[in-house]
Protein backbone atom coordinates (compact mmCIF):
# COMPACT_ATOMS: atom_id res chain seq x y z
CA UNK A 1 0.00 0.00 0.00
CA UNK A 2 0.76 3.70 -0.15
CA UNK A 3 2.15 3.85 3.72
CA UNK A 4 4.16 0.76 2.85
CA UNK A 5 5.78 2.40 -0.35
CA UNK A 6 6.63 5.33 0.96
CA UNK A 7 8.71 3.96 4.54
CA UNK A 8 10.60 1.91 1.21
CA UNK A 9 11.42 4.86 -0.40
CA UNK A 10 12.55 6.97 2.48
CA UNK A 11 14.86 4.09 3.57
CA UNK A 12 16.35 3.94 -0.32
CA UNK A 13 16.82 7.70 0.16
CA UNK A 14 18.48 7.45 3.69
CA UNK A 15 22.37 6.68 4.79
CA UNK A 16 22.69 3.65 6.65
CA UNK A 17 22.73 5.11 10.36
CA UNK A 18 19.44 7.46 9.59
CA UNK A 19 17.93 4.47 8.23
CA UNK A 20 18.95 2.68 11.05
CA UNK A 21 17.09 5.58 12.78
CA UNK A 22 14.21 5.06 11.15
CA UNK A 23 13.96 1.61 11.17
CA UNK A 24 14.05 2.10 15.53
CA UNK A 25 11.38 4.82 14.94
CA UNK A 26 9.08 2.75 13.30
CA UNK A 27 9.87 -0.26 15.95
CA UNK A 28 9.01 2.36 18.84
CA UNK A 29 12.27 1.52 20.39
CA UNK A 30 15.34 3.76 19.46
CA UNK A 31 17.25 1.54 22.16
CA UNK A 32 19.00 4.89 23.40
CA UNK A 33 18.07 4.58 27.34
CA UNK A 34 15.40 6.71 27.85
CA UNK A 35 11.55 6.35 27.37
CA UNK A 36 8.32 7.97 27.38
CA UNK A 37 8.73 8.72 30.92
CA UNK A 38 11.99 10.03 30.61
CA UNK A 39 10.72 12.62 27.75
CA UNK A 40 7.39 13.29 29.38
CA UNK A 41 9.52 14.58 32.67
CA UNK A 42 11.53 16.93 30.27
CA UNK A 43 8.53 18.56 27.96
CA UNK A 44 4.98 17.37 30.13
CA UNK A 45 2.41 16.70 27.33
CA UNK A 46 4.77 15.76 24.71
CA UNK A 47 3.99 11.82 24.62
CA UNK A 48 0.05 11.76 23.92
CA UNK A 49 -1.68 9.36 25.80
CA UNK A 50 -4.27 7.14 24.78
CA UNK A 51 -6.71 5.70 27.62
CA UNK A 52 -9.46 3.55 27.91
CA UNK A 53 -12.10 3.43 30.47
CA UNK A 54 -12.09 -0.64 31.49
CA UNK A 55 -14.98 -2.46 33.86
CA UNK A 56 -13.52 -2.44 37.94
CA UNK A 57 -13.07 -6.35 38.78
CA UNK A 58 -15.95 -8.05 40.59
CA UNK A 59 -16.16 -7.31 44.33
CA UNK A 60 -18.28 -7.21 47.15
CA UNK A 61 -16.69 -3.99 47.48
CA UNK A 62 -17.57 -2.94 43.85
CA UNK A 63 -21.25 -4.31 44.07
CA UNK A 64 -21.87 -1.42 46.89
CA UNK A 65 -21.21 1.16 44.81
CA UNK A 66 -23.67 0.65 42.03
CA UNK A 67 -26.74 2.58 42.45
CA UNK A 68 -30.18 1.19 41.46
CA UNK A 69 -31.31 1.49 38.53
CA UNK A 70 -28.50 0.78 36.46
CA UNK A 71 -27.16 -0.84 33.45
CA UNK A 72 -26.42 -4.43 32.29
CA UNK A 73 -24.38 -4.81 29.46
CA UNK A 74 -23.33 -8.14 27.30
CA UNK A 75 -19.87 -8.56 28.05
CA UNK A 76 -18.26 -8.71 24.36
CA UNK A 77 -15.26 -10.92 23.72
CA UNK A 78 -14.01 -9.46 21.47
CA UNK A 79 -11.00 -6.52 20.54
CA UNK A 80 -11.34 -3.36 22.23
CA UNK A 81 -11.67 -0.99 19.73
CA UNK A 82 -11.98 3.46 19.68
CA UNK A 83 -12.98 4.81 16.07
CA UNK A 84 -12.81 8.88 15.79
CA UNK A 85 -14.63 9.82 13.19
CA UNK A 86 -14.37 13.51 12.32
CA UNK A 87 -17.38 14.62 10.65
CA UNK A 88 -16.23 17.66 9.20
CA UNK A 89 -12.90 16.28 7.30
CA UNK A 90 -14.80 13.00 6.67
CA UNK A 91 -12.33 10.60 8.27
CA UNK A 92 -12.36 7.41 10.23
CA UNK A 93 -9.64 6.02 11.83
CA UNK A 94 -9.44 2.62 13.75
CA UNK A 95 -7.38 2.23 17.22
CA UNK A 96 -6.75 -0.40 19.99
CA UNK A 97 -6.97 0.44 23.50
CA UNK A 98 -2.94 0.79 23.27
CA UNK A 99 -3.33 3.30 20.86
CA UNK A 100 -2.44 1.00 17.88
CA UNK A 101 -4.02 1.86 14.24
CA UNK A 102 -6.00 -0.50 13.14
CA UNK A 103 -5.48 -0.80 9.42
CA UNK A 104 -9.47 -1.75 7.91
CA UNK A 105 -10.77 -0.34 4.38
CA UNK A 106 -12.34 2.61 2.88
CA UNK A 107 -15.66 0.82 2.89
CA UNK A 108 -15.70 0.72 6.43
CA UNK A 109 -14.57 4.23 7.62
CA UNK A 110 -17.45 5.03 5.31
CA UNK A 111 -19.91 3.12 6.99
CA UNK A 112 -18.46 4.82 10.30
CA UNK A 113 -19.39 8.11 8.22
CA UNK A 114 -22.77 7.24 7.29
CA UNK A 115 -23.75 6.51 10.90
CA UNK A 116 -24.30 10.54 11.78
CA UNK A 117 -27.51 12.26 10.56
CA UNK A 118 -26.29 15.07 8.29
CA UNK A 119 -26.66 17.74 10.43
CA UNK A 120 -24.19 16.10 12.77
CA UNK A 121 -20.68 17.97 13.17
CA UNK A 122 -17.31 17.89 14.94
CA UNK A 123 -15.51 14.97 15.93
CA UNK A 124 -16.76 11.87 18.11
CA UNK A 125 -15.48 8.93 19.71
CA UNK A 126 -17.19 5.51 19.26
CA UNK A 127 -16.16 3.23 21.75
CA UNK A 128 -16.74 -0.75 21.91
CA UNK A 129 -15.06 -4.06 21.03
CA UNK A 130 -14.92 -5.79 17.21
CA UNK A 131 -16.07 -9.37 17.11
CA UNK A 132 -15.64 -12.04 14.13
CA UNK A 133 -19.31 -13.38 13.38
CA UNK A 134 -20.09 -16.11 10.83
CA UNK A 135 -22.43 -18.34 9.81
CA UNK A 136 -22.62 -20.02 13.38
CA UNK A 137 -22.64 -17.10 15.23
CA UNK A 138 -19.41 -14.67 16.75
CA UNK A 139 -16.65 -16.91 16.32
CA UNK A 140 -14.28 -17.56 19.18
CA UNK A 141 -12.15 -15.42 20.74
CA UNK A 142 -8.07 -16.69 19.95
CA UNK A 143 -9.75 -16.98 15.87
CA UNK A 144 -11.77 -13.64 16.02
CA UNK A 145 -8.52 -11.92 17.57
CA UNK A 146 -6.25 -13.15 15.02
CA UNK A 147 -8.36 -11.30 12.10
CA UNK A 148 -8.48 -8.39 14.44
CA UNK A 149 -4.89 -8.95 14.55
CA UNK A 150 -4.23 -9.14 10.82
CA UNK A 151 -6.12 -5.67 10.52
CA UNK A 152 -3.43 -4.08 12.79
CA UNK A 153 -0.61 -6.07 10.16
CA UNK A 154 -2.75 -4.77 7.33
CA UNK A 155 -2.85 -8.15 6.08
CA UNK A 156 -6.81 -8.71 6.41
CA UNK A 157 -8.34 -10.27 3.32
CA UNK A 158 -11.61 -8.80 2.03
CA UNK A 159 -13.73 -11.82 2.93
CA UNK A 160 -12.24 -12.09 6.94
CA UNK A 161 -12.94 -7.73 6.91
CA UNK A 162 -16.60 -8.82 5.93
CA UNK A 163 -16.96 -11.20 8.83
CA UNK A 164 -16.40 -8.03 11.69
CA UNK A 165 -18.78 -6.82 13.56
CA UNK A 166 -18.33 -3.27 16.08
CA UNK A 167 -20.15 -4.03 18.95
CA UNK A 168 -20.53 -0.43 20.38
CA UNK A 169 -21.55 1.01 23.75
CA UNK A 170 -20.31 4.23 24.05
CA UNK A 171 -20.63 7.94 22.17
CA UNK A 172 -18.33 10.84 23.40
CA UNK A 173 -16.92 13.93 22.11
CA UNK A 174 -13.87 14.16 21.00
CA UNK A 175 -12.66 16.65 23.00
CA UNK A 176 -14.15 15.49 26.07
CA UNK A 177 -12.52 12.00 25.23
CA UNK A 178 -9.20 13.92 25.10
CA UNK A 179 -10.02 15.56 28.66
CA UNK A 180 -11.08 12.38 30.34
CA UNK A 181 -14.14 14.30 31.62
CA UNK A 182 -17.12 14.54 30.03
CA UNK A 183 -20.76 16.66 30.60
CA UNK A 184 -23.12 14.30 29.26
CA UNK A 185 -24.74 11.79 31.43
CA UNK A 186 -24.15 7.95 30.16
CA UNK A 187 -28.02 7.74 29.82
CA UNK A 188 -28.17 10.87 27.05
CA UNK A 189 -24.88 8.93 25.55
CA UNK A 190 -26.34 5.92 25.01
CA UNK A 191 -29.16 7.54 23.78
CA UNK A 192 -27.44 9.29 20.74
CA UNK A 193 -25.45 5.88 19.93
CA UNK A 194 -28.94 4.17 19.62
CA UNK A 195 -29.94 7.24 17.67
CA UNK A 196 -27.01 6.67 15.07
CA UNK A 197 -28.23 4.93 11.97
CA UNK A 198 -26.46 1.37 12.49
CA UNK A 199 -26.10 -0.65 9.50
CA UNK A 200 -24.35 -4.21 9.25
CA UNK A 201 -21.00 -3.19 10.83
CA UNK A 202 -22.25 -1.57 14.17
CA UNK A 203 -24.56 -3.11 16.77
CA UNK A 204 -25.31 -1.09 20.10
CA UNK A 205 -24.27 -3.76 22.95
CA UNK A 206 -26.85 -5.58 24.49
CA UNK A 207 -28.22 -3.57 27.36
CA UNK A 208 -30.87 -3.83 29.90
CA UNK A 209 -32.11 -1.66 33.09
CA UNK A 210 -32.11 -3.28 35.92
CA UNK A 211 -33.28 -2.90 40.05
CA UNK A 212 -30.99 -5.54 41.55
CA UNK A 213 -28.20 -7.37 41.14
CA UNK A 214 -30.37 -10.53 40.91
CA UNK A 215 -32.09 -8.99 37.36
CA UNK A 216 -28.73 -8.45 36.20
Amino acid sequence: NAATSFVKSLLERCSERDAEVVRRVIGRDLRMGASEGSAEKVWPGLVPKFAVMLATSYSDKALAKIKYPAYAQLKADGSRTQVIVDLDQKTATFWTRKGNEVFLSKTKADEMLALFPENWSGTWVVDGEIVAIDANGVVDRATGNGIYNKAIKESISEAEEALLNFQVWDLIKYEEWQSGKGTMSYKDRLFNLNRLNHGKFTTVIETHTVYSLAEA
